[in-house]
């Protein structure tokens, strides 16, 4: 946890999941990420 912490209302939220991606584990980040660049390919 070495991170600077970021300034207040600057949490980001996975659109994929709604959830903090500081939360995800590592397979979590990768399959969001994987969800949300289908999507865009789709659009």
């Amino acid at each position: 946890m070495t991170e600077p912490p970021k300034s207040e209302g600057s949490e980001e939220i996975c659109p994929n999941c709604k959830k903090p991606i500081k939360e995800h584990s590592p397979e979590q980040v990768m399959e969001c990420t994987r969800k949300l660049q289908e999507d865009k390919s789709q659009a």
